[in-house]
């Protein structure tokens, strides 16, 4: 079958009816969050944003193993009882770390931390355990939510988050309430997300939680997939450094304001990106293990989605690239000029990254669970030299843009290496079949 027809199916499917539920919730939410951008914008100062990345940075690095990556494997297994229980054990897994920063903190950690980060930001530690929680619960939720189909869900849980979080952090500005506002808007949409995706799980099979709990059985499926705390694990959080690392690195070398640029320009220009990404990954992710499953041609499905990605997301990526200081200037106001200048070169990365997103899948699919170990820590000291680098001997917008490049050629390649070994795969299967 040729390209188009390809495409043609794709577009015809049921797949691209499940995806259009998860990017209407998702553009609703988005769609939020872009029409208060120009208020907040006026309510916060730069350094405010700044302050805010700081933080999201901290509990993304701190959220992103919360439960040592169970919850990516719900998808995989054929049975719910055993889909349930990865749900169970990456929960309970999440709320004993939480537990665990919690104790940290009581017995004198927030003193040892709070050195090292500003102090209108130390206040707030004692909310980190809460915030890793509610991310982990929603993580997991949403997992499975994926693996039952239940897209509307996982839509109201995006709508609820960005509402709670635009409402809230409209209030904490109309209140002058400064960096607080925005990070106790941040923190009520977590908890509000991971709540309505608890209570919705929960109504639609109560009993069929109430008899799943068995430690046996849990310590059993734990081993079998053991190899997503041992690889996957690690793997996330190298991720999580490499994507949080200009934060540290900008704040130390230009201060807050810069930071605030970088923050809100990573922002604006994910949305449109993550818009489609986010809701094909979703989707993607569940139908992808399916077919594998079934020995169906994943190889193909990975090719078309990405071809399909790849012809969505370029029409936004080039108006940025074009016109990305005056398009902030224009919406924002001028003092976010340079926020432009940083989008310019944040927009090619971003929009490999999000092409690659069914490369990332197919990949934890496949089993390559130590090859993306092995890819993300390369990618992470690649980006730790180049900044450390560039942020002792460049302009900030310099740093970026060469910490954009590398993100973007490994991104690249990643895409490239996945579908090539698909497709050698796919070849080895046919070849078995045949003998």
């Amino acid at each position: 079958m040729s390209m188009i027809g390809r495409l043609y199916l794709f577009f015809q499917s049921r797949f691209l009816k499940q995806m259009m539920i998860v990017m209407t919730g998702t553009g609703l939410a988005q769609l939020l969050t872009v029409l208060t951008a120009p208020l907040l914008g006026r309510l916060y100062e730069p350094a405010d944003f700044g302050l805010l990345s700081l933080y999201t940075s901290i509990i993304s690095v701190l959220s992103v193993g919360i439960g040592l990556r169970y919850e990516l494997a719900i998808c995989l297994p054929k049975s719910d009882e055993e889909a349930g229980r990865l749900l169970l054990l990456s929960v309970l897994v999440a709320a004993g770390f939480s537990a665990v920063g919690l104790i940290f903190l009581s017995c004198g950690g927030s003193g040892l931390v709070s050195g090292g980060i500003p102090e209108k930001l130390s206040a707030w530690l004692w909310w980190a355990p809460l915030s890793l929680l509610s991310i982990g619960l929603f993580q997991s939720l949403s997992c499975w939510t994926t693996r039952r189909e239940a897209y509307l869900h996982y839509s109201a849980a995006q709508i609820s988050r960005s509402a709670v979080v635009n409402i809230s952090q409209l209030s904490g500005g109309l209140l002058h309430q400064g960096f607080s506002g925005l990070l106790a808007g941040q923190l009520l949409g977590q908890i509000a997300a991971a709540a309505v995706l608890a209570v919705k799980t929960w109504k639609e099979q109560p009993m069929f939680w109430r008899t799943l709990f068995s430690l046996a059985e849990m310590k059993q499926t734990a081993i079998a997939y053991m190899r997503f705390p041992l690889y996957s694990t690690p793997q996330i959080l190298l991720n999580a450094v490499s994507q949080n690392v200009p934060t540290f690195f900008l704040i130390h070398a230009y201060g807050s304001t810069v930071v605030g640029w970088y923050a809100l320009a990573h922002r604006l220009i994910e949305l449109p990106l993550s818009l489609l990404g986010q809701s094909l990954g979703q989707v993607y992710y569940q139908r992808a293990a399916k077919m594998y499953q079934e020995l169906a041609r994943l190889d193909s499905f990975l090719f078309v989605s990405t071809a399909g990605l790849a012809a969505c997301g370029l029409l936004p990526v080039m108006l940025v690239l074009v016109w990305g200081p005056e398009l902030f200037a224009l919406v924002l106001g001028t003092q976010w000029t340079e926020a432009g200048h940083c989008a310019q070169w944040l927009a090619i990365w971003l929009y490999l990254g999000f092409v690659n997103t069914p490369s990332v899948a197919t990949a934890q699919i496949y089993g390559l669970q130590h090859f993306l170990l092995g890819y993300e820590l390369a990618l992470t000291c690649a980006r730790i030299l180049v900044l450390f680098w560039a942020t002792a001997t460049m302009t900030a917008i310099t740093a970026i843009a060469l910490y954009s490049v590398i993100g973007a050629c490994f991104n690249a390649f990643l895409i490239v290496y996945v579908m090539v070994y698909g497709k050698r795969k796919q070849s080895l299967q046919k070849m078995a079949g045949q003998v």
